[in-house]
């Protein structure tokens, strides 16, 4: 077994790191946006993206590189436009909140917190926690990293 095998074995057995634990320093602390990019971010990479990097490696100890197309072969697709299901029923928490905010295609990512809420950076607010719901109609897909299927 190799040590990505080891790591999925490892945390598919075990109860997964409490997510509050690790985003609510930052909300507490009114984490801007230029600041966690200078303190968590990589060069070229938006904060949105990172925020969910920072997350996955310190929380689960899944790195996603700076690149989200390297990112997505290690995500599942759990829900997209054309599936009829209602998105807000199969959240889990560490899903990927994919949106679309300013184009027709997805611009924007956040992770899901809890069933009703989840964390994301943005320019104006900086580090928040926010309800699903309100972001519905924006919701391009729901992704879950291949090693919590």
């Amino acid at each position: 077994m190799n040590e990505a095998e080891s790591t999925v074995a490892t945390m598919t057995c075990k109860t997964l790191p409490d997510l509050h634990a690790l985003v609510d320093p930052l909300i507490d602390a009114r984490v801007s946006y230029d600041d966690f990019v200078s303190q968590y971010g990589r060069p070229g990479e938006d904060g949105c993206y990172g925020l969910v990097r920072h997350l996955y490696t310190v929380g689960l100890q899944v790195d996603l590189e700076a690149d989200p197309e390297v990112a997505l072969r290690q995500l599942v697709e759990i829900w997209g436009p054309r599936d009829p299901r209602d998105p807000l029923t199969l959240v889990q928490p560490w899903d990927a909140y994919i949106l679309a905010t300013a184009h027709p295609w997805s611009d924007h990512v956040g992770v899901v917190m809890d069933a009703l809420t989840f964390v994301n950076v943005r320019r104006r607010t900086g580090v928040v926690r926010e309800r699903l719901h309100t972001w519905r109609p924006k919701l391009v897909q729901l992704a879950r990293l291949r090693m919590l299927m």
